[in-house]
C-alpha cells in the first residue's frame, strides 16, 4: 500500500477502518481515545484528498461493505477455489 505520507499510527488507523472497525473500537484496540482516532482520519481525509462530506463518505462506506460482503461470500464459495 503507497502511504501518501501516513504516519505509522495513521496507517494503523486506516487499517482498521478497512477492517470494519468504528472509531470506538479502533481506540479500544489501539489504546487510544476517540477523539485522537477522530484527529487521525481527518489527516488521513486531508492527505488522501478524500472529501469530509458525510453524503459521500456514507456511500463510499455503503460500497466498501457491500465489496467486502461479496469478497466474503466468493471465499466461502466452494466453487470459486
Amino acid at each position: 500500500m503507497r502511504n501518501e505520507g501516513l504516519t505509522k499510527r495513521e496507517l494503523d488507523v486506516l487499517k482498521l477502518v478497512a477492517s470494519g472497525f468504528s472509531d470506538k473500537g479502533i481506540a479500544q484496540k489501539l489504546f487510544i481515545s476517540d477523539y485522537t482516532v477522530r484527529t487521525h482520519l481527518v489527516s488521513i481525509y486531508r492527505k488522501l484528498g478524500i472529501a469530509t462530506n458525510t453524503e459521500y463518505n456514507q456511500r463510499v462506506l455503503l460500497v466498501c461493505n457491500v465489496l467486502r460482503k461479496i469478497a466474503e461470500r466468493e471465499k466461502n464459495d466452494p466453487t470459486k477455489n
